[in-house]
């Protein structure tokens, strides 16, 4: 069963697209790769201009805290350039951009046994395995002695997506194998895998209870982040951020799935699935896309016929960024792109004003009150704001999508956020 959680909005009705098969898309012309996640990385590059490369092959490494993470090439080709490119989060890093060659070849390489906490560390990280904004590998050394609580988390970050939900859904026999070995190997006291009941299938029916694993299928309370996972599971309150640390370790499918996949074949994950959705999109679903395909690919291959993709956003229908310029990259954490045409993308060429009905604060995760947040941020009251406690903001975007009033909520805070200091919030 779901325990009750505390703010947050319930997901509408899945359209039909969201639970259309995952198709993969042809390779894009070329891939821009960036070699790192932020300007002040420091890394190592493995190519140079005019190199050829194998899919699956190391074209740099980056630090990430004590961490070495490898970058694959997502298609195989000759290195073009490297030059910057612009992140989804206002990122500008150097990248690889690589030209795709028909005829090249996959590299296949050897990959650590599961067989303990340290081994699973390093094929998480080795298979490319984690997402930039959940590095998994550096959660298992937190847990210390403890034999933690495993849990899958099936529900989409984003609002809106899909993806996890479907990888779990196409696989979850698949998955359930490659799943008991990794409790093994992380001395798991027990395993539980969350799933959204929208998603209910005859075959991660049958899954429930094979091999002690247990399978709970809830209502999707977005954002259902690890930490209102936990409260929903186990009626526990986890400061945010620490659930390692309290004994949860939460993975997603396309985890799961990437760990299948370097097991079994030795190959590193070189793709993402991505849900694509919007007005200007021809067809929505749920696409196997090579990472650092780039936004002007996505168009070319998915943008409707005879509608001009006005704006497009990556992320969540309520939190995501939006981006503009066509060279951005999708990275291995890009879970959904939208291609907005003029009548969908929204304008905010007029004031909106606040009612007070304070639907903002009841929908709020962290308690927060959001439209005083945007009060004082119009009228420029930065001390005000400071006392807000807005640090805790998860930037879910709950409060703009309840709000009567239309007002720009997230907008207004994240503006806020950027002003203050980070000891500030």
């Amino acid at each position: 069963m779901f325990f009750p959680i505390k703010g947050g909005i319930y997901e509408e009705p899945l359209g039909k697209w969201q639970k259309k098969n995952i198709v993969a898309l042809p390779c894009p012309e070329y891939v821009l790769i960036p070699v790192c996640r932020r300007a002040d990385d420091s890394y190592s590059l493995s190519v140079s201009v005019g190199s050829r490369v194998e899919r699956g092959a190391i074209i740099a490494e980056y630090k990430s805290g004590a961490f070495t993470v490898p970058v694959y090439a997502s298609i195989c080709g000759k290195v073009k350039e490297i030059r910057p490119v612009s992140l989804a989060d206002g990122n500008t890093v150097p990248a690889v951009r690589i030209e795709y060659d028909p005829n090249g070849t996959e590299r296949i390489s050897p990959m650590p046994e599961l067989k303990d906490r340290a081994s699973a560390a390093e094929l998480l990280l080795r298979s490319a395995a984690c997402a930039d904004d959940h590095p998994l590998y550096s959660e298992i050394g937190l847990l210390g002695e403890r034999k933690p609580h495993l849990i899958v988390n099936c529900f989409d970050a984003a609002y809106g997506a899909a993806a996890e939900s479907q990888i779990y859904a196409e696989g979850c026999g698949r998955l359930s194998s490659v799943l008991t070995r990794f409790a093994k190997a992380v001395e798991a006291a027990d395993t539980v895998i969350a799933a959204d009941r929208r998603f209910r299938t005859d075959a991660n029916v049958r899954a429930v209870g094979k091999d002690g694993i247990r399978t709970v299928f809830g209502r999707n309370k977005y954002p259902m982040t690890p930490e209102r996972l936990v409260r929903a599971l186990f009626f526990k309150d986890v400061p945010l951020g620490t659930a390692a640390e309290r004994g949860f370790l939460i993975i997603k499918p396309s985890e799961l799935s990437a760990l299948d996949r370097a097991l079994s074949n030795g190959v590193p994950k070189t793709e993402t699935v991505v849900s694509i959705a919007g007005d200007a999109a021809r067809t929505p679903g749920n696409y196997l896309v090579p990472a650092g395909t780039t936004l002007r690919s996505l168009i070319k291959l998915l943008g409707r016929d005879g509608t001009a993709v006005s704006k497009a956003v990556f992320g969540g229908a309520l939190s995501g960024r939006a981006v503009w310029d066509p060279e951005t990259p999708v990275l291995n954490c890009t879970d959904a792109v939208w291609f907005f045409g003029d009548r969908a993308a929204a304008s905010y060429d007029r004031d909106f004003r606040c009612i007070r009905c304070g639907r903002c604060a009841e929908v709020c995760p962290e308690g927060l009150i959001p439209a005083a947040a945007a009060k004082y941020v119009k009228s420029g009251n930065y001390s005000e704001v400071m006392k807000l406690g807005l640090g805790s903001c998860i930037g879910c975007g709950c409060c703009a999508y309840v709000c009567p009033g239309r007002v720009p909520l997230l907008q207004h805070i994240n503006t806020a956020k950027g002003r203050l200091k980070p000891h500030d919030g």
